[in-house]
């Protein structure tokens, strides 16, 4: 608990430091809640964008509106550049990534 003893919300204070905005707050805040629909809650869980700072480098999966998966840090989402899905932006080819696609759907850590 924080010196002064108050404790008001579990998200701004843990184990004696100040959190940094959630990737949910931030998306509300900014009006970027496509990144909120992009958010892959499957294969993410348990965690969810209440869960990790916006700026935050942890890798967590994202699913675009076509229906492309690719892994990315919230950083790199949220930050300055702000990419989005590598398969839209001409990035990777579709056939590669319908190799990935598969390749995940068959990986043991996937099966929940």
């Amino acid at each position: 608990m924080p010196k002064s003893g108050k404790f008001t919300d579990f998200r701004t204070w843990k184990e004696g430091r100040t959190l940094r905005e959630t990737l949910y707050d931030f998306c509300i805040r900014t009006g970027q809640q496509t990144l909120l629909q992009e958010w892959d809650a499957e294969r993410n869980a348990p965690l969810t964008p209440k869960d990790l700072s916006y700026g935050s480098k942890k890798k967590v999966w994202w699913i675009c509106e076509q229906g492309h998966v690719w892994c990315a840090s919230i950083a790199s989402r949220t930050g300055g550049k702000r990419c989005g899905c590598p398969v839209c932006a001409g990035k990777v080819k579709a056939q590669k990534q319908a190799y990935y696609a598969e390749m995940i759907a068959e990986h043991k850590k996937n099966d929940r």
